[in-house]
């Protein structure tokens, strides 16, 4: 089975769980969400999460350009 079909069992099975014993309309509700952007919204959170815990005068550096976070991640991440 290839990663993608995988990935749709998963998805389906979660589904499953989630959509059991919905009415008609509360499934469209559900259908009608745009996911896509919801998912993005959701890497884009997970992502930044360890922002949470940097100082206000940190985040202040980063803001600024001062602190440079990718150069930073890329120099740490060079073999």
């Amino acid at each position: 089975m290839n990663q993608l079909n995988e990935v749709n069992e998963s998805l389906a099975q979660q589904l499953k769980g989630c959509l059991r014993g919905k009415s008609p309309a509360q499934v469209e509700a559900f259908c009608a969400h745009d996911w896509k952007q919801a998912a993005r919204f959701e890497l884009q959170r997970r992502a930044t999460r360890f922002l949470e815990g940097l100082p206000d005068e940190t985040l202040a550096l980063v803001v600024s350009g001062e602190a440079d976070l990718v150069a930073l991640a890329r120099r740490i991440a060079a073999p």
